[in-house]
């Protein structure tokens, strides 16, 4: 849950704007808050699995104050 994950993530869904450093200060967190600006005439993402040497990993992605769609 580092800032270059948060970064390649949100580059992947979009433009990386922000990483949130104040959302990881608690060890007992599981998820990471990044600001992505997104093109909506694309459909959102819902997951991503990402292969790592030691392991897959499942990513599953939430919005938060998303506008209002036509």
């Amino acid at each position: 849950m580092s800032q270059m994950i948060g970064e390649g993530l949100g580059n992947y869904m979009g433009q990386f704007l922000e990483y949130d450093e104040k959302n990881n200060v608690n060890f007992l967190r599981s998820f990471m808050r990044i600001k992505v600006l997104l093109d909506v005439r694309k459909p959102l993402l819902r997951s991503k699995k990402i292969i790592k040497p030691d392991g897959e990993l499942k990513v599953i992605m939430k919005y938060e104050r998303l506008g209002p769609f036509c």
